[in-house]
């Protein structure tokens, strides 16, 4: 993440500016776009929120998805996906379009060349999509070459002359305006540790997030045009390097190990859920940093396939002298309650074996698979090298250790 002047075809964060500029006039318009029918016969919704965000905005989205019948209480149900496209506007009604999209599982959406900016950029945050198991899960997408943009409180005052407590009127209202979004991150799925981060710009700065890794730390995903159709094991190590701090230049292929792991098997460190119904899973064991004093980092990536999806997840690092002990270490990982490593991951990959990318999956998750560093606009290209250079891992792959 660099700190650069705002330019089109990237993902800008600017810290929150909440004072309403009196350059904008019009109202923002709420139209619908299109519908299509999806699986299971629900209805998606296209719509779009155009313009200055005003009070009352909020009511008139809200009064749509009445009269649609949209709320997203199960991944059964009709749902919407609303398009953004506006500088800025009230906060507070921002605000209030990103809890209305949270309530309603509302996706939200800035498409290539549209910005997104200020109070509109709050309203994106609570793009929300509740899955198949009926789990809340961010749902927000950047285009490539779209904008979405915070910016710091300052005054926004024409010429003359103020008074002392016309002053510290508007000054009141900029430190509340940070402490309601430090208040309000964490209902918004935003890393409180980004605020110092964000709110250190000022009023002609801004951050400007570029790669993979800066995505996944906004959780905030992008479309490109290839998506991935196998599972790798340059993949498995993206994964691995996106989901931990312990990453660095490693030749993983010389230390790799993969071994059948039965019953007790929990795949999923954060909840556990595939754990009662899985008979085995694949597991791969590969050094992802050369660690200090002769003790180098492994990671643990599980993969299977279940009712036609190939699912994979990062476990975790941890520290082993060789690849041996650390395939040792894995091995007993899922047994006896020992459900964690040193390091949890928190990155995982649904794929529809026949169909590719699945969509269901949260989008935050996929991009993952290829390496932090790489620009938002070049994830499409890496991706296809990899199709084109190496062998899929699969659940069918044999056992192997590499040492």
């Amino acid at each position: 993440m660099t700190s650069l002047p705002i330019a089109s075809g990237t993902i800008i964060l600017v810290c929150l500016a909440l004072l309403v500029s009196p350059m904008i006039s019009d109202a923002a318009e709420l139209s619908l776009a299109s519908s299509k029918s999806m699986d299971y016969g629900v209805t998606e919704y296209q719509i779009r929120l155009e313009g200055e965000i005003k009070d009352g905005d909020s009511r008139k989205v809200e009064g749509f998805l009445r009269e649609k019948k949209i709320d997203q209480g199960s991944f059964y149900a009709d749902r919407a996906v609303i398009s953004l496209s506006s500088v800025g506007g009230s906060y507070m009604e921002g605000l209030k379009l990103a809890h209305l999209f949270q309530e309603k599982g509302v996706q939200t959406l800035v498409k290539g060349g549209d910005t997104c900016a200020s109070a509109c950029a709050i309203a994106f945050l609570g793009g929300t999509l509740v899955g198949e198991e009926e789990v809340s899960m961010t749902a927000r997408t950047l285009e490539i070459g779209g904008i979405l943009a915070f910016h710091a409180p300052y005054l926004n005052l024409s010429e003359g002359h103020f008074d002392k407590a016309m002053v510290e009127t508007a000054w009141d209202a900029a430190v509340l305006t940070i402490a309601n979004l430090i208040e309000e991150s964490a209902k918004l799925r935003l890393n409180t540790s980004l605020l110092p981060i964000i709110l250190k710009e000022g009023r002609d700065s801004a951050l400007v997030l570029k790669t993979v890794s800066d995505l996944g730390r906004f959780r905030v995903s992008t479309h490109t045009e290839t998506r991935p159709r196998k599972f790798t094991p340059t993949m498995a190590f993206n994964l691995c390097w996106n989901g931990s701090s312990n990453y660095g230049t490693s030749d993983y292929e010389s230390n790799l190990a993969q071994f059948r792991k039965t019953r007790p098997v929990s795949f999923n460190i954060n909840t556990g859920y595939y754990g009662p119904q899985l008979r085995s899973v694949l597991r791969t064991v590969m050094q992802t940093d050369e660690g200090g004093e002769g003790s180098p980092i492994y990671c643990v990536v599980d993969t299977l396939e279940m009712e036609g999806h190939l699912r994979a997840s990062c476990r975790g690092t941890f520290n082993a002298g060789s690849i041996s002990e650390a395939r040792k270490i894995a091995e007993r990982l899922d047994q006896n309650g020992n459900y964690t490593l040193e390091e949890p991951c928190d990155t995982s990959l649904g794929l529809d074996v026949l169909k590719g990318y699945e969509r269901s999956m949260s989008e935050t998750d996929w991009v993952a698979v290829v390496p932090p560093n790489t620009p938002i606009s070049l994830i499409g290209k890496a991706l296809e090298f990899y199709e084109k250079t190496e062998q899929p891992i699969t659940t069918n792959s044999p056992s192997r250790s590499s040492k």
